[in-house]
């Protein structure tokens, strides 16, 4: 079923111009694609509500938890407290955030950090006005997040590092 082996999308912001001095870092879960013709595991868990997927949601958890380890590891690293949960609020993916607010909070608790949870609308604004006021942002694998991710490293001209079983792939992005 899955297709892409790629579980965490890392952009770290280098701070180039106006960003400058900051030290951010935007930690994406990155759920399996699958094959075409297949409905991706971020969908299935919606839209097929009611039938048995305990089979995706096993690999959603599996892959949330790489995910969430990576987001403590770079916390830690950074020596922050905490990690700033960003969840769309009004989403046609309730199923995977739930399962990924429950599964984030379990493993980054776990890790001695706190979790603050907010909504993309609110830290996108945060993540473009005042990224300061950041320091490790984990988000979901749902569209609008993506959308934040790749705006992000793109004003701030970061690295977008994806990470895999097999290792980890370094991009640079931004202007």
């Amino acid at each position: 079923m899955s297709k892409s082996l790629a579980h965490t999308a890392v952009v770290a912001a280098k701070g180039k111009g106006i960003y400058s001095g900051i030290n951010v870092t935007l930690v994406r879960s990155v759920l399996p694609t699958v094959g075409a013709g297949e409905i991706s595991i971020r969908d299935s868990l919606d839209v097929l509500a009611g039938t048995d997927l305990t089979k995706e949601v096993e690999i959603a958890t599996a892959s949330i938890r790489k995910s969430a380890q990576i987001a403590a590891d770079a916390a830690k690293a950074a020596k922050a407290t905490k990690v700033t949960l960003m969840i769309k609020q009004a989403s046609t993916y309730d199923a995977i955030n739930k399962i990924f607010k429950d599964v984030a909070t379990e493993v980054i608790e776990s890790s001695g950090l706190a979790i603050d949870v907010n909504t993309t609308s609110n830290l996108t604004n945060q993540l473009v006005m005042f990224p300061e006021t950041l320091g490790v942002v984990f988000t979901n694998d749902v569209p609008t997040c993506e959308n934040v991710e790749q705006a992000f490293a793109g004003i701030t001209g970061s690295t977008l590092t994806m990470h895999s079983d097999a290792g980890s792939v370094v991009k640079e992005l931004g202007f």
